[in-house]
């Protein structure tokens, strides 16, 4: 199970995750015991570093900036931070 939403490749960085991501589905709620990375496609902006997380960006504008995450992915919704 991929609980962190991550994806590997080259235009890919592994950043710190400031908590478990836990996976959400109904009743039922899993968290992946291992966890302090993750790596994400990234892309640059104006604005700043772009994180992408499924297909969903989430702005990181200034160094030790916490992103709070929140996805769906496969009927999962996917909450954690980076």
């Amino acid at each position: 199970k991929n609980y962190g939403a991550e994806k590997y490749g080259p235009h890919s960085v592994c950043l710190i995750q400031k908590s478990a991501f836990v996976m959400e589905k109904c009743e039922r709620k899993l968290s992946y015991p291992d966890w302090g990375s993750g790596c994400y496609q990234v892309s640059c902006s104006p604005q700043g570093l772009k994180v992408w997380v499924q297909d969903t960006s989430y702005l990181c504008s200034r160094a030790g900036q916490v992103l709070p995450i929140s996805i769906q992915m496969n009927g999962w919704i996917h909450d954690g931070n980076l």
